[in-house]
């Protein structure tokens, strides 16, 4: 007989507590079988499939299923889902009876029986109504930590609206959903704006009774981050000022090696839509033809430099470029007070008017504008006029002087240019000259016999004036672009992104680069004076 001593355990309690460890793991075991034991169910190529079209529907098993089942768990039922399946099933053409919840259950070798269900599969028929409409508040165009508003919106009165974004990588997933009231629409606040939420967005309505059934998506907005870059630069040629019917060639450049541009126009009424994009290779300029020239093509241009594999991030917005269309009215007349021939220090006033209704003046020299003024009475014959105040005459006020006219109501159509007038500032105030002088004629002006001497006189000295201005203005633009081309030699583009520099371009000079607003040999040609313009422009341009 075996005593059992008073501190040892019984036979009965260790075989009780083997049995007791055995059959939790045999819980536990059978958990993690019944956890691998679940398929799970795929569709290609996506499970958002418009009206008509097919889908393909797969369940994965972690060894190869001989026969799988589908299962809609929600909706209409589909005889076409009875009986195993072999590899795939398609589904389809799609109607919005296939809309539903879908799971998969199969069999396979290692399983003694069905498996698990699947966890469930949205199928989403698109299409089967209108689509709505997508508007970005206030501008696609955001800097970084900005937020942006995407409202979507209905008149067949959806009360829910989905959000989807398709980002530069091509993942498109769903960033949200509302429930609205009625034709309310609803506000997707994006935001702080990061690359991450940079894309391309599209919404879908539907309504809370049949959730899988949505609208056809709207059109794409893309919500672009700018200002990543330095601006570009951007000229006209030959001129801002075209005449109806005729092309000008809008040219986009950066001291960056940006390969792509893209050029937006705002219109008379605000509106600021996309003309077009070009992809260039290196400092290669982008030339955009904008023509034949109507009312309907002239605006304010600008452009905006990116790179071709992160197109949502783009540069600051080149200044602006204000395209004018000309010849929509009969030319006005310019002429000075007192005559074209004034002494130096006696103050120079120049004349624009005509006989029709314009109620603005613009004035222009070979320096670019030189302002716009509204008109304030009519003059003595009876004419609109408007007068242009220059100051006390200097040689810097030389040159040839065109006035136009145009209406407020609409900015980017002006008249004909008026007849050249040729100023001239000299040191003598005997000469008796006509007010204008067309450089373009070839007739001959009279003049009294005893002043034709004088008049060769103060020809002979604007032309040497003339030519030694031409001569000093060449030489300036040669250092300004000898120092640019330099201080590149010694930094690289990668490493100086604010640096500002110098384009010239068949001889025509615009500022490049944009820490430094240093505009040498750069003719101003914004036809509108504007205050300094925040970054951001916060129209609509969809």
């Amino acid at each position: 007989m075996r005593v059992q001593g008073a501190w040892g355990p019984s036979e009965q309690a260790i075989s009780d507590g083997v049995f007791l460890l055995g059959f939790c793991a045999s819980l536990r075991i059978r958990a993690a079988v019944d956890e691998n034991d679940k398929p799970s169910l795929s569709a290609w190529p996506s499970p958002m499939v418009p009206l008509g079209k097919t889908v393909t529907l797969q369940c994965h098993f972690r060894s190869p299923l001989k026969r799988f089942r589908l299962f809609k768990t929600d909706g209409a039922s589909l005889t076409e889902l009875h009986g195993n399946h072999f590899n795939t099933f398609t589904l389809g053409p799609v109607t919005r009876e296939h809309a539903g919840s879908y799971t998969c259950s199969g069999f396979a070798r290692s399983l003694p029986a069905l498996s698990r269900h699947s966890d469930p599969l949205q199928i989403v028929v698109t299409g089967v109504f209108a689509k709505p409409s997508i508007s970005a508040h206030p501008s696609p165009l955001m800097r970084a930590g900005e937020n942006v508003t995407l409202r979507c919106h209905s008149l067949l009165g959806f009360d829910k609206f989905i959000l989807h974004q398709e980002n530069s990588t091509g993942t498109f997933q769903r960033r949200g959903q509302m429930l609205t009231a009625g034709q309310a629409p609803a506000d997707f606040s994006i935001g702080p704006m990061t690359l991450v939420s940079a894309g391309t967005y599209r919404c879908y309505g539907s309504f809370s009774h049949s959730p899988y059934v949505w609208s056809a998506p709207s059109n794409p907005v893309d919500i672009i981050i700018s200002g990543v870059f330095p601006k570009p630069c951007i000229s006209a040629h030959p001129g801002p000022l075209v005449h109806r019917g005729e092309n000008v060639t809008l040219r986009c450049q950066s001291s960056m090696q940006l390969d792509k541009f893209i050029l937006h126009k705002t219109s008379s009424k605000g509106q600021f839509q996309r003309r077009g994009e070009t992809f260039t290779g290196g400092h290669a300029p982008a030339a955009f033809i904008i023509g034949p020239m109507t009312l309907a093509t002239a605006g304010t241009y600008r452009c905006y430099g990116s790179l071709s594999h992160s197109p949502y991030e783009w540069s600051a917005p080149s200044d602006p470029m204000d395209i004018i269309i000309t010849g929509q009215s009969r030319k006005p007349s310019l002429s000075a007070q007192g005559g074209p021939v004034v002494r130096s220090g006696e103050n120079v006033t120049l004349v624009c008017s005509s006989e029709s209704a314009f109620d603005q003046f613009h004035l222009l020299s070979e320096r670019g504008n030189l302002g716009r003024l509204q008109v304030g009475e009519r003059g003595p014959g009876g004419a609109l006029q408007a007068e242009f105040p220059l100051g006390p005459g200097t040689p810097g006020h030389s040159g040839v002087y065109r006035c136009y006219g145009s209406f407020s109501h609409s900015p980017y159509s002006w008249s004909d240019s008026s007849d050249p007038l040729f100023l001239s500032v000299t040191g003598s105030t005997t000469s008796t000259c006509p007010s204008t002088m067309d450089p373009h004629t070839t007739e001959e002006t009279w003049l009294p016999q005893e002043h034709s001497s004088t008049w060769y006189i103060v020809l002979g000295l604007v032309i040497a004036f003339t030519s030694t201005s031409i001569f000093l203005t060449a030489l300036v633009c040669h250092w300004c672009s000898t120092s640019h081309r330099k201080s590149e030699e010694r930094s690289s583009a990668s490493s100086d992104r604010g640096r500002g520099g110098l384009i010239a371009k068949n001889g025509i000079f615009t500022s490049c680069g944009l820490k430094t607003d240093f505009h040498c040999c750069n003719p101003r040609w914004n036809i509108f004076q504007r205050p300094n313009e925040p970054h951001s422009f916060h129209e609509n341009m969809y």
